[in-house]
């Protein structure tokens, strides 16, 4: 994986995150997976 981020999908600044076909060019499934990934670790849990 190679990226300007140190995580896919997670930007360096708080509460913005990137994730779906358009967030990357020539995103495949599976670079969709993983910053979906990404994005649910550095979010975690929702509140209940």
């Amino acid at each position: 994986w190679t990226t300007a981020l140190e995580l896919p999908g997670v930007a360096p600044r708080g509460g913005v995150y990137f994730a779906g076909a358009h967030a990357h060019p020539g995103g495949t499934l599976e670079a969709i997976g993983m910053a979906t990934a990404a994005i649910a670790e550095a979010v975690g849990p929702s509140a209940r």
